[in-house]
């Protein structure tokens, strides 16, 4: 696939691995069983940044500082207990990243009818690499001390009987929003879990939302 040339495999606990691929450039990787010091992480990441988008760019300071704040919140994010990847993109030469992150679930799948309960729009996910699954997006706008702040949010989930997997995108502008989530399908076509001895995760189907091909092709075959 054009741009997706980074291979990633990361091992959670000894037991679970998850492989994948991802775009080298506008993107930085952030995994859990990464050692490196934070702070020579970052300055590697800001340095790849430089050579994105030019040494002027750069020497704009405060956009250099909320590019540290999100490298750093990222770091912080892959090792949140549960946090397999974080991720952030950036799709325009702005201090404007998406973040996005792929955790582990336990417990009974959510259901729908709780997603759109929480105010996501939901829609049927499939072409993942993962099984069948869910989209569910939601966008709020906030005036906090003042200032007008915009999130908007989408959440891939895939889940069986075991557990599950969810993919989460944000980002604090919707155009940038946008531009990421027209990457997530090539990402989320090549991310696999394996579980503790190798077995390979599967999404089981979800109720009311996934298509049957079969049922579908004997209601046209019918009419």
């Amino acid at each position: 696939m054009s741009g997706l040339n980074n291979e990633k495999s990361v091992t959670v606990d000894e037991n679970w691995r998850i492989e994948g691929v991802y775009p080298e450039d506008g993107w930085t990787y952030a995994a859990c069983d990464l050692e490196t010091d934070i702070n020579q992480w970052v300055e590697t990441e800001e340095k790849r940044l430089r050579n994105w988008w030019g040494e002027a760019w750069a020497q704009d300071e405060a956009a250099n500082d909320l590019n540290s704040a999100a490298l750093r919140d990222a770091y912080n994010a892959a090792h949140v207990p549960g946090t397999l990847i974080a991720m952030l993109h950036w799709p325009l030469p702005l201090p404007l990243p998406s973040r996005i992150r792929v955790e582990l679930a336990s417990g009974p799948p959510v259901t729908v009818q709780a997603w759109q309960d929480a105010g996501f729009g939901v829609d049927e996910w499939s072409g993942s690499a993962l099984g069948p699954g869910l989209k569910c997006i939601a966008a709020r706008d906030e005036v906090i001390d003042g200032v007008a702040l915009h999130l908007s949010t989408a959440a891939y989930v895939f889940a069986n009987q075991d557990g599950g997997v969810m993919v989460t995108v944000e980002s604090g502008t919707r155009e940038v929003f946008d531009l990421t989530l027209a990457k997530m399908p090539a990402i989320l076509s090549t991310l696999t879990l394996y579980l503790p001895g190798g077995v390979r995760f599967v999404a089981s189907d979800v109720k009311g939302m996934t298509r049957n091909a079969m049922d579908e092709w004997e209601k046209v075959t019918d009419a």
